[in-house]
């Protein structure tokens, strides 16, 4: 499997933390047996990274707004060679260069992705159905199907 980050960008207070959250969750759920290689961090935002059975390891940061730990979890994740790595960002300024880079110099392949968003819809269950869509994404490039 080539590397791979999926980035969920966007501007701010759209979700993209709340998304990922639940997407974590959903992946501890869906491959039992999941190791948590690093203590979840952080009061709001969080870093984990998460090694499945396969060996497949998983380096998920929340954190995406200008100022946030990002650059530091993108070269722990290197660091500890993540063959996924998700993250937050905003849709253009440094955070988005941050992903740019790190897919050039380590090639990673990027898909960026965003949460569904709504005026109307109630905004827990379009995470929700946000995170699950990630997740079958994550799904298919692991099992190489994209």
């Amino acid at each position: 499997m080539k590397k791979i980050v999926i980035a969920n960008w966007g501007a701010s207070k759209q979700g993209k933390t709340s998304t990922i959250k639940l997407l974590i969750e959903i992946i501890k759920q869906r491959n039992s047996g999941a190791k948590l290689d690093r203590p979840i961090t952080g009061v709001y935002d969080i870093r984990v990274i998460i090694t499945l059975t396969s060996g497949i390891k998983i380096g998920i940061e929340t954190a995406g707004d200008p100022g946030s730990p990002l650059e530091e979890s993108l070269d722990e994740f290197v660091k500890n060679n993540c063959d996924v790595i998700i993250c937050c960002t905003r849709t253009k300024g440094k955070t988005e260069r941050l992903v740019d880079n790190l897919a050039i110099k380590h090639k990673y392949e990027i898909v960026w992705v965003t949460n569904y968003r709504s005026n109307e819809l109630r905004i827990d269950k379009l995470n929700q159905l946000s995170a699950e869509k990630f997740y079958e994404l994550l799904d298919r490039r692991m099992n190489n199907l994209i």
